[in-house]
């Protein structure tokens, strides 16, 4: 039921971002559910971690990430 109620989620913020034109229908998949999955994370509660500490992190790591791909 949890990974069919995140599914939800995902599909949700997808038509969201869709119906404000941030992304179209044609957009590439993978693309989207990055992207939904991104928005997710930084909506949703962790601990004493707000939207900021949370795009802080973010942007600490990407490069990080980005050199292993």
């Amino acid at each position: 039921m949890e990974g069919l109620k995140k599914l939800e989620n995902v599909e949700k913020i997808i038509e969201l971002m869709q119906s404000h034109g941030i992304v179209t229908s044609s957009s590439n998949a993978n693309s989207l559910r990055f992207l939904a999955d991104l928005t997710l994370l930084l909506v949703s509660p962790c601990h004493e971690l707000d939207v900021d500490a949370k795009c802080e992190l973010i942007i600490d790591h990407v490069p990080k990430v980005c050199i292993g791909f």
